[in-house]
């Protein structure tokens, strides 16, 4: 899917995140504290006015892949949101669970475990992401959510058999 962003700092963030260049992403972030505050326009569907943070599920399916170190990435991304006092951060941090929860990419790239924690460790809700995850049949997701507090639900013991 193309997820169309019309501001250029925004695309440039991405391409960060998309290409593991941590280095960039921090400076765009210092230098432009509100990149990690900021609904950006452009997206579709349940992607609609995407967080920079929500990038790091990939998913929707950009590229297919995700850099080895998506969690410092995504940890640059959650201190500068915190830095700038984002009173966003909590519903960044839920919806990035889910997607990470219910994609298949971060699962492929077995990534999806420590970027679960990852997110959890900063404050996401395990159980916002448990229907996700096991409406879309990810079950690793939804034995880490159960590890993590989520409580069991019908649809996650559904998934787990």
């Amino acid at each position: 899917m193309n997820v169309d962003i019309g501001d250029p700092l925004a695309r440039r963030a991405i391409e960060a995140i998309d290409e593991g260049d941590l280095l960039s992403l921090d400076r765009l972030l210092r230098e432009h504290g509100s990149l990690a505050s900021t609904r950006f326009d452009g997206g579709e569907g349940y992607f609609t006015r995407p967080y920079l943070l929500w990038f790091v599920a990939e998913n929707p399916v950009r590229r297919g892949s995700l850099p080895e170190n998506i969690c410092a990435i995504a940890r640059a991304i959650i201190d500068a949101a915190k830095r700038a006092d984002a009173p966003t951060l909590p519903e960044q941090l839920d919806k990035a669970l889910e997607f990470v929860a219910s994609g298949c990419v971060a699962r492929q790239c077995s990534l999806q475990g420590a970027l679960i924690d990852t997110l959890l460790d900063a404050g996401a809700r395990p159980d916002s992401a448990m229907e996700a995850a096991a409406a879309h049949g990810e079950c690793d997701a939804v034995e880490r959510l159960l590890e993590r507090g989520a409580p069991l639900t019908l649809v996650g013991a559904a998934c787990l058999g």
